[in-house]
């Protein structure tokens, strides 16, 4: 990675909590789409912002990108008695949710563009239910493509990759242009 991104377990846990809450009352939500608001938290965040919110360290797992401690901190968090994890039916197959307990995030650590920045991707992401996020996350998260192995690390620095498709008329653009420089011959 280019320069060193310190990871913020205290932000982590709260940022594991806040997506909790705020999507607790949607009904496909589950561990899938927690993790995909993380995801996309932290990249949008190191592309946006130009540091992710949490540092959290991601790898390629078969549907889509997840924080490679997740599991140690939400079984903290259960331990703790913060959290409860049930299992039930979410649109059309079992999912973990993550259910707060008789705590809140700590948001005070959190810079008032991180929060926006969070609150606008929980936004988007309520319309997709677990195998949409899955989806997009392999569509646009061009690191989840990047790496090669299941397991592998996806950099930060993939945020900056565009997996949009370039418009027609941009491509004519460029192709005139580098005729006009004399880049290739006509």
């Amino acid at each position: 990675m280019v320069g060193h991104v310190e990871f913020d377990e205290s932000k982590f846990k709260d940022l594991l909590l806040y997506v909790a809450k705020r999507l607790a009352n949607d009904p496909t939500f589950g561990e899938t789409k927690l993790n995909k608001v993380m995801f996309f938290s932290d990249f949008e965040g190191y592309r946006l912002l130009g540091a992710p919110i949490t540092g959290a360290e991601y790898q390629k797992n078969k549907y889509g990108p997840t924080a490679r401690l997740y599991t140690v901190m939400r079984d903290e968090l259960i331990r703790w008695g913060q959290i409860e994890v049930e299992r039930r039916m979410v649109v059309d197959h079992p999912q973990d949710v993550v259910r707060l307990k008789n705590i809140e995030p700590n948001m005070s650590r959190f810079k008032p563009e991180e929060i926006e920045l969070i609150d606008r991707i929980i936004e988007k992401m309520r319309r997709y239910n677990n195998k949409e996020v899955s989806d997009l996350s392999h569509e646009r998260a061009a690191g989840w493509n990047v790496a090669e192995h299941f397991g592998d690390e996806i950099p930060y620095e993939t945020a900056f990759i565009s997996t949009d498709l370039i418009p027609e008329e941009d491509l004519v653009r460029a192709q005139e242009f580098v005729r006009e420089q004399g880049w290739v011959r006509a």
